[in-house]
């Protein structure tokens, strides 16, 4: 999502809090001042950064994260949930989809926050510290007192822990997949 009007952009990565931002973002400018590109909610910065106006400098560009391996975990409910996946949490995770480089929906952040091997973020939400890191973009775009909804995709995801879902072969395995996001946001198993 992002707005010519008011100087942002946000990438929204998938499980990683978004909706609730998004919410949040529409409700306090409305709706109408915000754009998709491709009408897709998931697109990486290149994506946007086809479509702005301004110099990039000009834009405030943040984007939410979170640990992979509960991401994938996350991911894997909402798949069996909203896209009938029938296989194995191991099987959904060997998806080579969810790691193409080129794709505007890789879900790595060595993916979607850089344009042109450049790092363009501003901030990065972690799902982990959320209501203390939305309150410092809430800040940076001038909002205040607004609520922050918790939005379900009513996958019921069992309230065990991630760890139980991995394999030391699949722990490794999305380690190496998401490398630059657990370097670079201190992410432990």
């Amino acid at each position: 999502m992002f707005s010519n009007k008011y100087k942002f952009i946000f990438i929204h990565s998938q499980k990683c809090g978004g909706g609730s931002i998004s919410k949040i973002l529409m409700n306090y400018y409305g709706g109408y001042n915000f754009k998709l590109v491709r009408k897709k909610q998931h697109d990486n910065i290149s994506e946007y950064l086809k479509q702005t106006i301004y110099p990039i400098t000009e834009y405030y560009k943040f984007g939410c994260t979170r640990n992979p391996w509960d991401r994938m975990v996350s991911l894997f409910y909402h798949a069996k949930t909203h896209d009938k996946w029938n296989n194995s949490f191991n099987s959904y995770i060997s998806q080579e989809g969810h790691y193409l480089e080129n794709s505007p929906t890789a879900l790595s952040g060595r993916y979607k926050f850089f344009h042109n091997n450049r790092y363009m973020m501003d901030y990065v939400v972690k799902l982990e510290n959320f209501n203390y890191d939305i309150q410092r973009v809430f800040h940076r775009l001038g909002i205040a007192d607004c609520n922050i909804p918790h939005i379900t995709h009513n996958t019921d995801r069992p309230r065990h822990s991630y760890r139980e879902y991995y394999s030391s072969s699949a722990k490794k395995f999305i380690a190496k997949k998401f490398e630059w996001d657990i370097e670079f946001f201190k992410y432990e198993f």
